[in-house]
């Protein structure tokens, strides 16, 4: 009988070939989902949790509902920036949801700023002022100097500065705004002064278990724990538990509640190198990949069994050999689509090389491939190799798009997600008292 999970239609490929990185927290409160890929995402984050810069203020013009503003003026104060065309739909919608907020928040220190691209200004509607007194301003990006240094991408883009006059979140998806707001309205100033010290902390601690982590299942590697049973834990419990926050569907620019939709994944019983393992209470990493197109397969191999040796104790990493009909623009030839063809290619492949990470043969099923050409948008073009995070009860935690864009969240994602699996714990628990009795068997010898 096989198992059948949920995938999520989108799937990515890693940013580099290589050792995954002990985890690191370079992105503060994963719950505030950010807009952006590549390098420019990377290069917001690193400007997350640095002192807003105050020259950005002067490149603003025709100030509404009150005074320019300058460093001085939002000590102390939660500022939400705003960019806006207004004649954009999305924008309007933006800048109606924005001053819900400054009325709102505005008694609790909150302060809204609208800012206008330098077109179309004098033809724009702008917001009368809150009830709270400067808590929504407007003003008009005159030369588009202010977007440059945010970088900004596209309107509307949201950011946020503490209370500490830090750009705590940069480019923040329109469904996270309010929950920023909220969290920084209520965090008082020196604890927003204090964050770089505290998340240096938790790094190093970080740091600590992850070594400690890697020791134990490294120990643990080298017993061969059997496999053990263990009572598996209850819906409610996996509802509960904390999980990477789900990517927003960007190609769904009118609603921006809307997450990547579910597709269905079958996990074949058999075809399977070496002998399918027992997946309970672990973490699937699952990709994609066809012996006929380089790309799919060419610099990931050496990454993946490098993950599979880190995390070989709560982690089963897979490469399934999917047929498809187009991928990455590459046309397929008529061998490559041919399943017979495709089983010897693969059984070659084995042949050749040793694999420290599972290789799996689910030719039969197609919903791989359904599913990554819905995330990508192409029709029958699909994206590989396909990537996923899935959980130990078969629902995929964390997957992104594209692959031709780095991705810098994939290991913390997979960090979270162990750490957070009810049936990871469940399972450790009783590998961990077997542990002891074979110490204590050892012992006594």
């Amino acid at each position: 009988m096989a198992h059948t999970f949920r995938l999520l239609a989108a799937c990515s490929l890693l940013a580099a070939a290589g050792a995954p990185a002990l985890a690191d927290v370079t992105v503060e409160a994963p719950q505030i989902s950010r807009e952006g890929e590549g390098t420019r995402r990377a290069a917001l984050n690193k400007r997350e949790r640095q002192p807003f810069p105050d020259d950005a203020w002067t490149t603003l013009a025709d100030w509404t509902n009150g005074e320019a503003l300058t460093a001085s003026k939002i000590e102390g104060k939660v500022v939400l920036i705003v960019t806006w065309t207004d004649y954009l739909p999305t924008a309007k919608r933006a800048v109606g949801a924005a001053t819900r907020l400054a009325e709102k928040f505005g008694k609790d220190g909150l302060i809204v700023v609208l800012v206008h691209d330098a077109n179309e200004w004098a033809s724009a509607v702008k917001p009368k002022a809150a009830t709270e007194a400067g808590s929504l301003l407007v003003a008009h990006d005159i030369k588009g100097e202010f977007r440059k240094a945010l970088d900004v991408d596209q309107d509307p883009d949201f950011y946020l500065i503490d209370r500490a006059g830090q750009l705590r979140f940069a480019d923040v998806t329109s469904e996270a705004v309010e929950s920023g707001v909220a969290m920084l309205v209520a965090e008082k100033a020196d604890a927003a002064a204090g964050l770089n010290d505290r998340i240096k902390n938790a790094n190093e601690a970080a740091r600590k278990a992850a070594l400690r982590t890697e020791a134990a299942n490294t120990k643990a590697e080298f017993i061969k724990i059997p496999v053990l049973p263990f009572t598996k834990p209850s819906e409610a419990e996996y509802k509960n538990a904390t999980w990477p926050p789900l990517a927003r569907d960007t190609q769904k620019q009118d609603d921006p509640k809307a997450t990547i939709a579910y597709g269905d994944v079958t996990i074949p019983e058999t075809g399977w190198t070496p002998k399918k393992p027992s997946l309970d209470g672990k973490v699937i990493v699952c990709y994609t990949w066809h012996p006929g197109v380089n790309p799919s397969y060419e610099r990931w191999i050496d990454y993946f069994d490098t993950l599979q040796r880190q995390y070989a104790r709560d982690v089963v990493v897979v490469g399934f050999v999917t047929m498809f009909e187009n991928l990455n623009g590459w046309t397929l030839t008529k061998d490559d689509k041919d399943p017979e063809i495709t089983k010897e290619r693969v059984t070659k492949f084995l042949q050749v090389r040793n694999y420290d990470h599972y290789i799996a043969l689910n030719l039969e099923q197609n919903s791989h491939a359904q599913a990554i050409s819905t995330a990508g948008g192409g029709g029958n073009q699909s994206i590989v190799p396909g990537f996923a995070i899935i959980s130990s009860d078969g629902k995929v935690r964390w997957a992104d798009l594209p692959p031709d864009k780095k991705n810098i969240d994939f290991m913390g994602a997979l960090d979270r997600t162990i750490a957070g699996d009810p049936g990871v714990k469940a399972r450790r628990a009783v590998e961990d008292e077997w542990l002891k009795a074979q110490k204590k068997k050892t012992e006594g010898e």
